[in-house]
């Protein structure tokens, strides 16, 4: 599930992957949110390992994206909300190459789209993040070293980010980067960071620029049984300025972290999985507050 503000009301999109034993279609619904719940149309079939909606909204205009994969095929979607009807859903990558959902953002006006493709070679999976301009053919902007690696894309005053979960150097674990697109939406090796690990599959990094700084935020597997929230704070560089802080609780399940900034503070939503030792799993929300001469507890009461 994805949201996003517009004039007219709250826009969320909700995925529900297939499922031919059940005989389950699929299907990608948007609906808009104010005073009543609209269901502005849906797309589908969708295969059953799609997932990661996402939406950009500029003024009248909001388009969202999504990973539409099955067993064989992984491919990145998009399709534009013209006024409440949904137009016509389009392919943004090969159909030969296993592709990530793209990651949206609005520069000026016009739409930057990001996703990866990814195949093996030699035995070794490799691929390209690629990055496209409204308007312009994709670009290649980095290598990649994972089949499913998971892209997000925002901008500050000095222009647009991107956030990957990746495997670098080839064959290790898995982790979050960083870094800063060129005028030419590229991103060269060297300048990519890594502001802490994004352990397993499920790992959703984001940055959230938020008061003069940008936040990194994931999560990260600790153990098998335990997952928590990693957040560190980044400057203009996107280099570290303090150590990693963490959202963590004996055998937390915190799958899912995302990051707003409201009024120049941060706030993160956590979403729990369900396990034996919290059967009722949550949706916590917390509020950073950084700033010098603050006194934190070191174990904060209930």
């Amino acid at each position: 599930m994805a949201g996003a503000q517009q004039e007219a009301g709250l826009l969320v999109a909700c995925l529900r992957p297939g499922d031919l034993d059940r005989g389950r279609r699929g299907a990608l619904t948007v609906y808009r949110v104010g005073d009543s719940v609209t269901a502005l149309g849906d797309i589908g079939p969708i295969g059953d390992q799609s997932r990661d909606p996402t939406i950009a909204v500029h003024g009248a205009r909001a388009v969202i994206g999504w990973r539409d994969a099955g067993v064989f095929v992984a491919r990145a979607r998009g399709v534009e909300l013209d006024g409440d009807t949904l137009g016509e859903a389009t392919w943004l990558s090969t159909e030969q190459n296993l592709a990530s959902a793209p990651g949206l953002l609005f520069e000026e006006g016009r739409l930057i789209y990001a996703w990866t493709e990814s195949w093996f070679h030699e035995g070794s999976p490799s691929g390209q993040l690629l990055v496209r301009r409204e308007g312009q053919p994709p670009r290649p902007s980095l290598a990649v070293h994972d089949i499913d690696v998971y892209t997000f894309l925002t901008a500050d005053a000095q222009g647009p980010m991107v956030a990957v979960r990746d495997m670098r150097p080839r064959g290790a674990r898995h982790r979050s980067f960083v870094g800063r697109l060129d005028e030419d939406l590229r991103l060269e090796e060297s300048a990519i960071e890594s502001p802490g690990r994004a352990d397993g599959a499920d790992a959703r990094p984001m940055l959230v620029p938020c008061g003069g700084h940008t936040f990194s935020v994931a999560t990260r597997r600790s153990s098998r049984e335990v997952t928590m929230v990693t957040l560190r704070r980044l400057d203009a560089a996107l280099e570290p300025v303090e150590g990693e802080q963490q959202i963590y609780e004996y055998h937390a399940r915190f799958t899912q972290a995302v990051g707003v900034c409201v009024q120049d503070r941060v706030l993160v939503l956590v979403g729990e999985r369900q396990t034996e030792i919290q059967p009722r799993p949550r949706l916590r929300t917390y509020e950073l507050v950084c700033g010098a001469g603050r006194a934190h507890e070191r174990t904060p009461s209930r």
